[in-house]
């Protein structure tokens, strides 16, 4: 089983640009987490750290994907999603569109998130009492 909510990349689409200045990930913050994980770029394009690159996930465990609507990083969410779809494994993907990335997080002050975390943990819940 693997679930990754706001699934991160190194590859630059339309939504970094399009959310780049959007609470609480914006774009120098995500260069600071990028810089911190993987300094002066090593082991960035590294298949553990970038499942985009992976030439076969065909067995790739089943998967949930959730990403946000206001998300820098929502577009290589949406691009791992179709390339586990082209490999045939199972893939529960959700764009929660009115929220922002981490909204994990916020789910104690907004409903919407709330709602979003009972939704993915209730999947997860499937999957792990398979």
């Amino acid at each position: 089983m693997f679930c990754q909510v706001c699934p991160v990349a190194s590859c630059r689409l339309f939504s970094i640009e399009s959310c780049a200045d959007i609470f609480p990930m914006t774009f120098e913050i995500m260069e600071f987490f990028r810089n911190t994980v993987f300094p002066n770029g090593h082991n960035i394009d590294h298949l553990w750290a970038n499942p985009l690159y992976q030439e076969d996930l065909s067995n790739f465990p089943p998967t949930i994907i959730a990403t946000a609507g206001f998300d820098p990083i929502r577009d290589q969410g949406n691009q791992f999603v179709d390339l586990l779809k082209k490999a045939e494994v199972e893939v529960t993907d959700y764009c929660f569109s009115e929220l922002p990335h981490s909204f994990l997080i916020f789910g104690r002050i907004s409903k919407a998130a709330q709602k979003a975390n009972n939704i993915i943990a209730q999947d997860l819940s499937k999957i792990l009492n398979k």
